[in-house]
């Protein structure tokens, strides 16, 4: 009997509509409210629409026939706010086929929608009107959710309401009526497969920022303004950042996306150019990147004031794409083998920008792939690039590890060949210890005498060594020569040093500080110090060496040439010496000095090579 009721009810109901919509062809179809119903989106045959650019008020719609007759009916694949200066009303007609049936909620798709109205008559037939929208703050909201929502009331059985749009974004006007189940397991859903993709975003960002901080490299920090760029971008883009993060700040809402996809464009340049190396491997695309850096600022400044014109995105697709043209190239080109993993990111969210775009033109059907295809392909990106990073790092720690290992190799061959040497000269000194056992054991009766023989030959050997050098330098203080022969009389520092310490010797010690004349071993080889004062005296203290930049063997032989006036001018001792000609000219002065110090203004009085090296002190000793 109850069933029969429900038939005949139904029956009532559908008599009663084409009584009330047969005189109006134009009329809009209303909206069968039933427990089967789950999901329909109010568009085209459902609904009305009107543009106002008066600034009209329901009370005035409700009461006028002519702006009743300005709502025309929804032709548009998606209806649009063309005019964004104008508000649209929409208006639609919900019916119940049973008094028992499941609640409902009308939704929109379209997160950045500015101001929503949504009116609905109450149980007296007075319209009630509920308010929501991005320019308002979160707690507004009737249903906590990232998309705006209304509950359409219980109540509702054949009536007409109506929705108010304002907006200053280019927005799709689509509302959609669910069941409670269907929002349920659509919106559970939805916040699960979000919250999987931002928190990988989170986990990769976190991971490279530990990273960073303990190993101090660049490219982790690029790294972690791209992700964190990209994450913010994301949670504007699907309207969880306004719902979790700055819910009572709906005015910054308009600058927030630009934000996230401003640090994501900087990031992804700079990690790009760090993990290509692109300043060693191609310098030029390394001083164009900061020209493209300065546009991407002067951008991000626009979009702060036009924070509606999407053409400005394009902008950061084709940074990517360069990107992915530069990756490609030195891959190809063998130069850097990791690149191919920024190929793969970067392809990989190419392809699902233009699956997103073409899900939004309505050439693909929507569907979890479709919709957050943008999602999948930046978590993909982001685990390819940490992939990439990887391999650069193991890449780096086994060009590392390879050159320790050649080290060690190097280690151990040269520790060999030490061990080689060691044992051949623990040979050979045995075998000489033993042969001089052995004379010893037959010579035995004559080696005192020997031994006298050898002291004597050692003391003969150094008498000739003194003569031989006596006479190179008294070759060298009587004749013109080269630097290369000067070399043979002083052929190095030390050989210079033990010269000077010999005049020194000769001279004698006397502390210029206390007058002591006597010294110990003082802090370098040559040095002596007071044993009284403890006064350091360097070498060359008190010579014409004293406190010179250059070699003593290259001053030596200046001295030689300019004591005994040969001409040779400042530019041609720079030459022959690989010194700087002004070094030269301060010595040849310093040398003119001395010998004027020496013989006065008469130029004719001998003077020895002693007496430049040691002036008049010498000579008075």
């Amino acid at each position: 009997m109850g069933l029969r009721h429900n038939y005949f009810h139904s029956f009532f109901i559908v008599l009663l509509l084409i009584g009330l919509f047969a005189g109006n062809a134009n009329a809009i179809k209303p909206i069968v409210l039933s427990n089967d119903l789950q999901e329909l989106f109010i568009v085209r045959e459902y609904v009305e629409y009107m543009e106002d650019t008066a600034g009209v008020t329901l009370d005035e719609i409700l009461s006028s026939e002519d702006l009743q007759n300005q709502f025309v009916p929804s032709t548009f694949q998606d209806l649009i706010n063309q005019n964004r200066k104008a508000v649209y009303w929409l208006k639609f007609h919900i019916v119940k086929n049973d008094i028992d049936i499941q609640p409902f909620r009308i939704e929109l798709f379209d997160y950045d929608i500015d101001e929503i109205s949504f009116f609905y008559p109450d149980s007296t037939g007075k319209f009630v009107e509920h308010k929501a929208g991005f320019s308002m703050p979160f707690s507004s909201r009737e249903v906590n959710h990232k998309n705006v929502s209304f509950i359409l009331p219980s109540h509702i059985e054949n009536d007409t309401l109506y929705m108010r749009f304002a907006s200053d974004k280019r927005n799709v006007l689509e509302p959609v009526l669910r069941s409670y189940d269907r929002i349920f397991n659509y919106a559970i859903n939805e916040y699960v497969l979000i919250g999987i993709f931002n928190g990988l975003l989170l986990v990769m960002i976190l991971y490279n920022l530990l990273y960073f901080l303990s190993l101090r490299k660049l490219y982790y920090i690029y790294y972690v303004i791209y992700g964190s760029g990209t994450l913010l971008y994301l949670m504007c883009r699907n309207g969880t950042g306004f719902q979790y993060l700055w819910p009572n700040l709906p005015q910054i809402n308009d600058y927030m996306g630009e934000t996230g996809l401003f640090l994501s464009s900087i990031g992804m340049l700079l990690f790009s150019s760090s993990f290509l190396g692109l300043k060693r491997r191609l310098p030029i695309i390394y001083k164009i990147l900061f020209v493209v850096l300065s546009i991407r600022v002067v951008i991000y400044v626009m979009q702060l004031f036009h924070h509606h014109f999407y053409l400005f995105e394009l902008v950061d697709l084709g940074f990517m794409i360069a990107v992915l043209g530069v990756s490609l190239h030195l891959y190809y080109k063998g130069t850097y083998k990791p690149a191919k993993w920024l190929v793969i990111s970067y392809s990989i969210l190419l392809f699902s920008y233009l699956v997103s775009v073409l899900e939004q033109a309505t050439f693909l059907s929507s569907g979890v792939i479709t919709v957050y295809a943008v999602n999948f392909g930046i978590v993909l990106e982001f685990t390819f690039l940490s992939m990439g990073i990887a391999e650069m790092i193991k890449d780096t720690y086994k060009e590392r590890n390879k050159a320790q290992a050649n080290l060690i190799v190097q280690y151990k061959q040269n520790q060999e060949l030490k061990e080689k040497v060691n044992r051949e000269l623990e040979a050979k000194v045995a075998e000489r210890t033993k042969a001089l056992h052995e004379a010893n054991r037959k010579m035995e009766e004559k080696a005192e005498e020997n031994i006298k023989m050898s002291i004597s030959l050692d003391l003969a050997n150094n008498e000739l060594k003194k003569y031989i050098n006596n006479f190179a330098i008294s070759t060298v203080t009587k004749s013109h020569i080269d630097f290369e022969d000067f070399r043979k009389a002083y052929p190095d520092e030390p050989s210079c040093m033990r010269y000077l310490k010999g005049l020194k010797d000769k001279i004698g010690y006397k502390c210029i500080k206390c007058g002591s004349v006597k010294s110990i071993k003082g802090k370098n080889r040559f040095d002596r110090r007071c044993a009284v004062c403890n006064y350091n005296e360097s070498l060359t203290s008190n010579t014409i060496f004293h406190r010179i930049k250059f070699p003593l063997t290259k001053a030596f032989y200046m001295l030689y040439i300019y004591s005994r006036d040969i001409d040779v001018t400042a530019s041609e001792m720079s030459g022959m010496l690989d010194l700087q000609k002004t070094t030269c000219q301060n010595f040849k002065n310093k040398v003119s000095e001395r010998i004027t110090l020496l013989t006065g203004k008469s130029k004719s009085k001998d003077f020895t090579w002693e007496d430049l090296i040691y002036g008049q002190q010498y000579q008075k000793s």
